[in-house]
């Protein structure tokens, strides 16, 4: 199989449409084609760019402007660093639930990921009643090692896990020519 515009192929390392290599089954965070050995290592990047995204918010409290807080650009910055961080790992979430469980219960996995993605929200709410409590920077250097750490746990589990969720080549899906 071969490239024709930005088409994800099944040789492991093609020069991707910005000249590096990819991971077989990536097209990268805008295009996913689908679930390969290689998606844990792309969990662990994605929680590494939401996690040192999150400490530009800890750094924004040591150069405040004249009036004393910290530019708007800081925020910016972060927002725009956490969802690529969630685009390295959101869409590979949903293909690792959608393509590794059963076809029986398929659907009931797509819940559980979005479930697990709302019980993460709540853990968050309840983590920001720790703002009055903690420095700001404490407080955003918290988030940030409770992220890097998530990805640190895959890392460290995911050759173990990654027999159980290969999917047989035929059942991946290819990207259309974009």
């Amino acid at each position: 199989m071969r490239r024709q515009g930005v088409v994800a192929t099944a040789e492991q390392g093609e020069a991707g449409p910005v000249g590096w290599a990819e991971p077989a089954g990536w097209a990268g965070p805008a295009g996913w084609t689908g679930l390969t050995a290689s998606a844990g290592p792309v969990f662990v990047i994605g929680c590494v760019i939401f996690g040192a995204s999150t400490m530009l918010l800890a750094l924004a409290t040591n150069f405040p402007s004249a009036s004393g807080k910290a530019s708007l650009l800081w925020a910016i910055a972060f927002h725009m660093g956490s969802n690529i961080g969630w685009l390295y790992f959101s869409p590979i979430t949903s293909a690792l639930y959608s393509r590794a469980a059963p076809k029986s219960v398929n659907a009931t996995m797509m819940g559980v990921n979005y479930l697990s993605v709302f019980l993460g929200s709540v853990i968050s709410g309840r983590l920001g009643g720790l703002y009055e409590k903690l420095d700001p920077a404490q407080f955003w250097t918290l988030h940030a090692a409770i992220v890097c750490a998530g990805g640190a746990v895959i890392l460290l589990i995911g050759t173990r896990l990654r027999p159980l969720l290969n999917v047989p080549e035929q059942q991946v899906p290819r990207a259309a020519v974009a």
